[in-house]
């Protein structure tokens, strides 16, 4: 028969109920959907692209099936199955992609093929996607979503735990669906938290070292009693923060702070963190506020 194409492995096959009543099916009424194979133009080799599961199913099914190879006047294979309707032997094979051909590659024929058709679960998709990559390892990640119906954040977290246990390469480069290969841009670094504190009690230390020694003045009694008899100004408002800016900062500070916590003390902070947010609501409501250790508390006794 003919040999499958690696791109045919995508997707999952069906299960053998649905492979009994799929045959079922092409014999009562004919094959409707025609089989898909690609064609290597330099060897001429046919490949089975799309089609397992009915020919699987015409298989069980009993219906008659053969495969014909013609070198004159040019080489052609041709795929026959005789029609349970009329009794005539029809070509089934049609040859959707040619290597050579614009947008000849069988990986997204498969995929364009399967994926509107096939419910995949989150993590078949994720298979999918583990798949593709480890194919074609230097498309872009955004390439690769569109392929698959996913976020390119997705893409990017399937990539990175591949490349983690060297499963597919790392490139400086990837090709996007223009064909244009561009550079990926680096991970950002985490700050280090630690390193950064030390380093800014080093500048305070050297700041404080290089200041001049105050010298005491000699204090004028009524110079001093007129200042403590003078009305006190109120104090300025502090000028409010950037909104953005306090999100970043509140974002970073929790993340570096819950990075060396377990689930169940991650889960707890979270917990605390919705107290004080609560809390900060009930006061702008004009509601008496909840102490936090009430919270706390509350939390521990569950």
């Amino acid at each position: 028969m003919i040999p499958v194409h690696p791109a045919a492995d995508l997707f999952p096959m069906m299960p053998l109920e649905g492979l009994k009543a799929l045959g079922e099916d092409i014999k009562a009424h004919g094959l409707r959907v025609p089989i898909a194979v690609w064609c290597n133009s330099e060897s001429e080799q046919v490949f089975l692209l799309d089609g397992r599961n009915r020919l699987d199913a015409i298989e069980m099914a009993g219906i008659p099936i053969r495969l014909e190879k013609k070198i004159d006047p040019a080489p052609a294979t041709s795929l026959l199955l005789r029609s349970p309707i009329t009794g005539l032997w029809t070509p089934i094979a049609l040859i959707v992609k040619r290597s050579g051909w614009p947008g000849s590659d069988p990986y997204d024929f498969v995929i364009s093929a399967n994926i509107h058709r096939r419910h995949l679960t989150a993590e078949q998709k994720r298979d999918l996607i583990a798949k593709v990559l480890k194919a074609n390892p230097e498309k872009s990640n955004r390439t690769i979503a569109k392929q698959t119906g996913v976020d390119d954040k997705t893409v990017a977290a399937v990539r990175a735990k591949l490349a983690a246990t060297a499963e597919i390469p790392q490139f400086t480069k990837t090709v996007g669906a223009d064909g244009k290969a561009r550079t990926t841009a680096p991970k950002p670094k985490r700050r280090d938290v630690e390193g950064y504190i030390a380093e800014k009690k080093v500048m305070l230390a050297a700041k404080e070292a290089e200041a001049p020694v105050p010298v005491p003045q000699q204090i004028d009694i009524e110079d001093y009693i007129a200042a403590r008899s003078a009305p006190i100004e109120a104090p300025q408002a502090r000028p409010p923060r950037d909104f953005e800016d306090l999100c970043a900062d509140l974002a970073f500070s929790i993340e570096d702070a819950a990075e060396s916590l377990s689930h169940d003390e991650r889960t707890e902070l979270l917990t605390r963190l919705n107290a004080v947010i609560a809390s900060l609501l009930e006061k702008d409501a004009g509601l008496p506020r909840t102490p936090l250790s009430e919270f706390a508390d509350d939390e521990r006794d569950t």
